[in-house]
């Protein structure tokens, strides 16, 4: 979902904030990711890609990113925060009761129009 990273490059850009090497390779890893990620996801993805940063420059980053509306800090009942890139389709977030993995589930046409006739009442 590079069209994801472009606008957030942009936004970042316009807010005045600098695309450090660690911030531009934290945006890649959260666009292409297909669900939301913990911090320790994004380090193992960092890791993978050969990018070096330390838990607490992730830690930062996702925070940055978050408070900038860049990404958006997913909060399960007992879990750590997991961070998704804001500006994607609405959606929903399956949580497996055994493994505890993250899904995206999409809000099909029929769910999206029962909501809004809800809410426009």
């Amino acid at each position: 979902m590079q069209m994801l990273a472009d606008i957030a490059f942009e936004k970042l850009k316009a807010d005045g904030r600098r695309l450090t090497a660690a911030r531009r390779a934290v945006v890649e890893v959260l666009a292409a990711a297909k669900a939301p990620l913990s911090a320790a996801e994004v380090l193992k993805a960092l890791e993978k890609r050969r990018v070096s940063a330390d838990r607490a420059t992730i830690y930062r980053e996702l925070e940055s990113l978050a408070a900038a509306d860049v990404a958006v800090a997913v909060r399960f009942e007992t879990r750590a925060a997991r961070y998704e890139l804001s500006g994607g389709a609405h959606h929903h977030h399956a949580v497996c009761v055994k493994c505890e993995s993250v899904s995206d589930v999409e809000a099909d046409a029929a769910l999206r129009q029962e909501a809004h006739a809800v809410q426009g009442a």
